[in-house]
């Protein structure tokens, strides 16, 4: 599986890929207000994507994929 996350302050996808029933973290920071989707391509070549979140300085966001869904929790600290 390929996570696709892109960062549109820099213009570029952060990409990582992970073995199935894996963890991972991505992580980036923004000075500010953003939003962020994530992609998810799976092995198979069938896509997931995310809603499109609201994010600001403190707030951190838990992404479970789980068969053909994405699952968001989000905190703020």
């Amino acid at each position: 599986m390929i996570l696709i996350a892109p960062d549109r302050q820099k213009r570029r996808d952060l990409k990582q890929q992970i073995e199935n029933n894996a963890q991972t973290c991505i992580t980036y920071k923004d000075g500010g207000e953003s939003t962020y989707l994530l992609l998810v391509i799976l092995e198979s070549g069938d896509t997931i994507q995310s809603l499109e979140h609201y994010a600001e300085g403190g707030y951190a966001f838990t992404e479970t994929v789980v068969k053909s869904q994405i699952i968001t929790s989000q905190s703020k600290y």
